[in-house]
């Protein structure tokens, strides 16, 4: 009588066999929750970025319009022409900074004039918000709009 003919089982080789093909699914699994963790976090820091440029553009149109800035204007209380520079703190550390550019847009293609001599003046001031990571300096999220202001020219 043949003492291995009834044994039911697998090889070692079969066991090893599938353990190699167990770990390479597992490992693939782990790539991809890698992956996607990383994605979720990137997700956030540009939506935080484009929170922090929107705050920022609300910020400074809800601010006072003057077209002539002496040079010592305070840039948290005028919309000053020129480049400016500030970092905003997430979760109480500095994660990034917003550099906002105004231009001042008085040449005669952007200030728009009446025939009536009583009609107020519209004068333009376009405005750029970039939001930097701040420790990699990567552009985070831009935006770019125009603030109007008419002025008595009586």
């Amino acid at each position: 009588m043949n003492l291995y003919a009834n044994q039911e089982g697998f090889t070692l080789i079969e066991s090893l066999i599938a353990i190699a093909i167990f770990s390479i699914g597992f490992l693939a699994v782990a790539a991809m929750q890698t992956n996607s963790l990383q994605s979720t976090t990137e997700s956030r820091k540009i939506t935080e970025a484009m929170e922090v440029a929107t705050s920022k553009a609300e910020f400074l149109q809800g601010l006072p319009f003057y077209p002539n800035f002496p040079d010592d204007v305070n840039e948290d209380s005028n919309i000053a022409a020129g480049t400016h520079t500030k970092t905003k703190k997430y979760y109480g550390t500095e994660r990034y900074k917003v550099e906002w550019l105004v231009t001042d847009m008085t040449d005669s293609a952007h200030t728009v004039t009446s025939v009536h001599a009583d009609d107020p003046l519209v004068i333009f001031k376009n405005i750029e918000i970039k939001v930097y990571d701040l420790h990699s300096e990567r552009l985070m999220a831009e935006m770019e709009f125009l603030k109007v202001c008419e002025q008595d020219v009586r």
